[in-house]
């Protein structure tokens, strides 16, 4: 078929021609072939392949060479040749170079000359290097071009004429050649080399059409750096995931596309194994390779849970191919070790290195076979450092992970970090040794008290008090069994948990050491309560022995402790050293801390979005079963700031009036009360302690109504056995009679039993679908979850038609679809590009409507309710610490109002930090108080900030867009004092752009806008201040008419007073008073 476009005579035209050529080619062949033979030469391919290792400099008299060759290739060097000839010769000097581009050298510079018959003499010649501009210049205005080399040679040669003849057609001088030399130079960088000048003379018009050149140079990084500061992994499907971009660059581009099934990369980690597979999986991950879907990508690092290297790589045809290293070779457990993986193409080598013994390296070599190839794209899908939704992690730390493009390293390039680096810094194996020793001092006390008990039973030893027996020496006068003396260690940090130990023990008392733990944690919250932080010493040292008895709540309190420095210093290092330790147990506190920090980049720890993700996704994951799990102690989440007055009073307690009253009320049968009690009751809100058996009667009390609602939340009650014993077919039957009442939660309650127990999906779309356009978050997710496990009929996986579904869910605050929006933003997907910051912010949202939070803030709020204010600010500082905004707003708001003086006990500064973290989340979720806070802290400047009147105004806008009217009253204070605020501030408040060029209309507009504001305490001073305008207007601008106006007044009023003065004088001489 003939090409399109295209007409047959050009086809023909073209065909002719390269038929000319063809034939050329093949007559000038003949004629040197018959040139040969009549002069009895060397035969053609003698000629065309020439000798090939020839690599001396002169074969016979004839001789080469470059006697001083240039240390780099450079533009315009001279270049001095060495030769002799015997007969009329031609010499060659030819530059060959390389890039990663090109499979062989290309020539970029050739230069021929003459060489006369002298064989008797020595001659030589200066040639200069007359390189092409792309390789002699760097890029730049007048070099828009320019070419990376990676090596060159300059080679020179010599040849008689009459073989240089026969030759010259094909162009293999250097191969045939009598003499030849070769020389490798450096190279110098492309933005090494130097400029190109200028060219002169340019036309006039060259200026005015040429563009402005601008270049702008792109990172592509070679090295990336997957993890820089230590991340806890606790064993969950949680880990840090990282994107490699693809190249900017056009070469760089090129070669990795030509090297997918080439592959050549390395991977660097720093790993620190605690446990290898702590939750009973068969692998855990280290580093892999996903795809948004769930497919594996090249490459893929797991442990065992023997300890042993699993490795598994995808080949070119879909196929996978896994090694996993011999028994031998494992990664030894609470030390740090060094992994590093070079692969290239057909061969991957693992080699392992400890800390501990630098010198010791375990390698082993993963081979492929030639038959099928490795495909490895970096620029496809993700990277996961530790676990992810298909795998576990291990657990234990990551120190640092590092990711080469197109390289190979070995542990001959790479060496012992710094001891000033975070992984060994924060001592993370040091603390876990002084646990275990610790431990060991009380197992022997608990070993010697058991012993003591094993004789009194026994009646071989006394009975006695138990300081005593530990303590004291038995008396002189005392008669009777010897008593054994236990000698108590001297340290009087340890007296209270030795105390307890011994009581227990003797006692016959059967405990743990979480018990221990949690003994130690409820004495330290008591000291703390009680003396008001005046002995934080003895709090720190029994949070230090709780802690080492796995209490991370305990852990979670020191750290926030040594972080603010609450009566005690600050000690930044140690404090994130015990967030990492109760992150490895997935407390819930400490990975929430731990994830506030790395988000804002606070107190020395690296702002890392993707860090932080995996920090609040593994919360995230785990609030779903902490709120279904619905244990006693356990309380809803309220948000309640100490500003909000009506809020703090409808707090209530079961004494308190507001519950006693709903008690009342409930009890006369009026359904909304008995609705309330249950809800207080069931959740544990409103400051009420929860009580599931409680709220179960109320439940019931209140389906007997008949009311859908009411109906619903005691048939889910029954279902989920909280209360009582599970009782299904109950809870259907009264969840049916809601159903058929079109109660939204109640039809997508009946699609999840006919989904999960009777397996009917088309059963269960009906409901769900019913469900869902009602406005029920729960069916939306639950439809997103049928195409996601291809259970929708007539339908597969999904996961496109299933996003929808999720977004929509996630918007009406569905916790599980907006979990899986959260994934999704940080993996990307078809429907939205990948998204850190929208990923976090999922994450963040989810996270914090964990139980552990509003403990907290509950326990917080209780104690200011009381006006017991430290306890308040401990509390408020806890849960400040995971970043809940709210908590934040509340104890900037304690430390401004300060009423106990408790900011001296903390060492850090409190009201500006968190007003200021209380600002740093969605508009949507911060109190404008905050705004105008933090507005007067740029006005007014500090001693670490300078004045900003322009920020002021930016967040006295927010606080006015949010509806509070001191915002306005504050920027039409900024017009007084004449300060210029940026027109966009005034675009953002839709302030006619008329209006803004005169400060007595812009005034009158923002003072306008305070009075007609809702707020009824703004009324009175916003319209002072709008008369106080007017007026002052009205004086400037008539301020003459005013003066005579007042003066005819003033005039008047007193020709007035005079003449009734006359007048009265007059009357009274007329009526003279009667002297008495």
């Amino acid at each position: 078929m003939l090409p399109t476009g295209r007409s047959v005579a050009q086809v023909d035209r073209r065909l002719l021609l390269r038929l000319a050529v063809s034939l050329n080619v093949l007559y000038n062949v003949i004629e040197v072939q018959s040139k040969i033979q009549s002069s009895h030469a060397l035969n053609l391919s003698q000629f065309l392949n020439g000798p090939e290792n020839q690599t001396s400099s002169s074969i016979g008299s004839d001789f080469v060479l470059i006697p001083q060759p240039p240390r780099f290739l450079q533009h315009r060097f001279p270049l001095i040749v060495q030769f002799r000839c015997n007969q009329s010769a031609v010499i060659g000097v030819e530059v060959l170079v390389w890039s990663e581009l090109q499979d062989g050298g290309v020539i970029v510079f050739r230069h021929r000359f003459n060489c006369s018959s002298q064989p008797e003499k020595v001659q030589h010649r200066t040639v200069r290097l007359k390189l092409p501009r792309y390789i002699a210049y760097r890029p730049g205005e007048w070099n828009r071009y320019s070419v990376v080399i990676d090596r060159a040679i300059i080679r020179t040669w010599i040849l008689d004429a009459e073989k240089f003849e026969l030759v010259k057609a094909f162009r293999t001088f250097y191969r045939n050649a009598t003499a030849k030399d070769e020389i490798s130079v450096g190279v110098v960088p492309a933005f090494e080399r130097s400029k190109r000048p200028r060219l002169k003379c340019l036309p006039w018009w060259r200026n005015l059409t040429q563009p402005v050149y601008n270049p702008k140079c792109h990172t592509d990084l070679e090295i990336v750096h997957l993890i820089t500061f230590p991340v806890a992994l606790s064993g969950r499907k949680v880990g840090v995931h990282r994107k490699i971009n693809e190249y900017r660059n056009s070469v760089l581009k090129q070669l990795r596309q030509r090297s997918f099934n080439e592959p050549r990369y390395s991977f660097l980690a720093w790993l620190y194994v605690v446990d290898y597979c702590p939750y009973g999986s068969q692998i855990c991950g280290l580093f892999h390779h996903l795809t948004w879907d769930d497919r594996y990508a090249t490459p893929q690092l797991a442990i065992t849970k023997a300890g042993q290297i699993h490795f598994e790589t995808i080949m070119e045809n879909g196929t996978s191919r896994i090694f996993v290293t011999r028994l031998d070779f494992v990664i030894p457990k609470e030390e740090w070790v060094q992994l590093i993986l070079s692969c290239e193409t057909f061969k991957c080598i693992l080699t392992l290195r400890s800390a501990n013994s630098w010198q010791r390296i375990l390698s082993t070599v993963f081979e492929f076979s030639l038959a099928d190839a490795p495909y490895f794209d970096e620029t496809v899908g993700f990277f996961v450092c530790g676990g992810s939704e298909v795998i576990p992690s291990f657990q234990g730390y990551i120190g640092q992970a590092i990711f080469y493009r197109r390289r190979l390293i070995s542990t001959d390039q790479t060496s012992l970090p710094s001891k000033y680096h975070p992984m060994f810094e924060l001592g993370l194996n040091q603390r876990e040794q002084r646990c275990r020793q610790y431990i060991q001092q009380v197992n022997y006390v608990i070993y010697q008290a058991t012993s003591l008990l094993d004789e009194i039973i026994n009646k071989k030893s006394c009975k006695r008090d138990d300081k005593e027996v530990f303590l004291l020496p038995k008396k002189e006068s005392e008669t009777g069994p010897t008593c054994k003396v236990y000698n108590a260690p001297r340290s009087p940090n340890y007296t209270f948990v030795y105390g307890i130990v011994r009581r227990w023990t003797l006692d016959g008392s059967k405990f743990t050491l979480e018990d221990i733990g949690n003994s130690l944690l409820k004495n330290a919250t008591y000291l703390l309560e009680r003396n008001n932080m005046r002995e934080m010493e003895k709090v720190i040292f029994m949070l230090k022995q709780s802690s080492c008895y796995g209490n991370h709540d305990a852990t979670f309190m020191l750290s926030v402790i040594l972080n603010y420095g609450i009566s005690t210093s600050v000690q930044e290092i140690q404090s994130h050293s015990y967030l990492m330790y109760g992150a490895l147990d997935a407390n819930r506190l400490c990975l929430l801390s731990l994830g506030n920090k790395h988000a804002f980049g606070l107190d020395g720890i690296p702002a890392d979005a993707e860090q932080s993700y995996a920090y609040y996704k593994a919360v995230a994951d785990m609030t779903r079963y902490d709120l279904e799990d619905h244990r006693s102690d356990d309380v809803y989440t309220e948000l309640v700031r100490l500003t909000d007055t009506a809020e703090v009073a409808a707090q209530t307690e079961e004494t308190g009036e507001y519950f006693l009253w709903m008690k009342h009320q409930a009890a006369q049968g009026v359904l909304h009360a008995q609705q309330n009690m249950a809800q207080m009751l069931y959740w544990g809100s409103q400051g009420v302690q929860r009580d599931v058996k409680s709220a179960l009667e109320y439940y019931r009390l209140s389906a007997e109504s008949g009311e859908p609602s009411a109906l619903y939340d005691y048939g889910i009650v029954l279902l989920k056995g909280h209360g009582t014993e599970k009782n299904m077919t109950l809870a259907m039957e009264v969840l049916e009679k809601a159903a058929a009442k079109d109660h939204p939660e109640s039809l997508n309650t009946v699609g999840w039993h006919a989904l999960e127990v009777e397996k009917n999906y088309s059963k269960a779309v009906h409901y769900f679908e019913r469900s869902y356009n009602l406005g029920n978050k729960d069916a939306a997710y639950n439809l997103a979850h049928m195409y996601l496990r291809g259970l929708y009929p007539n339908s597969g996986i999904d996961r496109v038609k299933a996003w929808d579904y999720l977004a929509d869910g996630a918007l009406r605050g569905q916790l599980e679809a907006g979990n899986l929006v959260a994934m999704y933003n940080m993996r990307g997907h078809p429907r939205i590009t990948r998204n850190v910051r929208l990923a976090l912010d999922w994450a963040r949202y989810i996270s914090e409507k964990n139980p552990a939070t509003g403990i907290l803030l509950a326990k917080g709020l209780k104690a200011y309710r009381k006006n017991n204010w430290p306890t308040a600010f401990v509390y408020y500082v806890m849960s400040a610490s995971t970043g809940v905004e709210v908590a934040n707003f509340n104890l900037a708001y304690l430390c401004e109002e300060d009423s106990e003086g408790l900011v001296a006990f903390m060492a850090k500064e409190c009201k500006w930090r968190h007003y200021n973290l209380s600002t740093q989340r969605a508009a949507k979720d911060v109190n404008p108080y905050a705004w105008i806070k933090m507005a007067e802290y740029h006005y007014y400047g500090s001693a670490r900030n300078k004045r900003d009147p322009q920020a002021a105004a930016d967040l006295y806008c927010n606080a006015a867009l949010k509806g509070d009217p001191q915002g306005l009253f504050s920027l039409a204070y900024l017009v007084e004092e004449g300060i210029q605020i940026a027109e966009t501030t005034w675009q953002r408040l839709q302030v006619p752009a008329s209006v803004t060029k005169n400060s007595f209309a812009l005034l009158t507009h923002l003072y306008s806008r305070c009075k007609e504001s809702n707020n009824d305490e703004a009324f009175i001073p916003c319209t002072v201040a709008l008369y106080r305008i007017q007026a002052i207007y009205l004086w400037e601008k008539y301020y003459i008419v005013l003066l005579m106006l007042a003066s005819v007044g003033l005039g008047s009023a007193l020709t007035f007073a005079i003449q009734a003065a006359r007048l009265f004088i007059r009357g009274d001489q007329r009526n003279p008073v009667d002297s008495v």
